[in-house]
């Protein structure tokens, strides 16, 4: 393998690399929990007050000590 072609095998390494990071990025944001209905309302109090009376959203009880344990709370 010469000079040239040992050059074209680094640069194509380097952008399936770079296209493979990024469609393992895109994997990530696809598989993220979508936030609570709250995030950007313009009815985030009377929402969080709904959620709160409901014990639903972070404050389901179930969260309780999985929240304090990420320090969320």
């Amino acid at each position: 393998m010469n000079l040239l072609q040992k050059r074209k095998a680094a640069i194509c390494r380097a952008i399936l690399e770079r296209n493979l990071h990024r469609r393992l990025e895109d994997l990530a944001w696809d598989q993220m929990p979508p936030v609570g209905r709250e995030f950007g309302s313009p009815d985030f109090d009377r929402l969080m007050d709904e959620d709160f009376r409901n014990q639903a959203g972070v404050f389901d009880p179930a969260l309780k000590g999985h929240l304090a344990e990420i320090d969320v709370i």
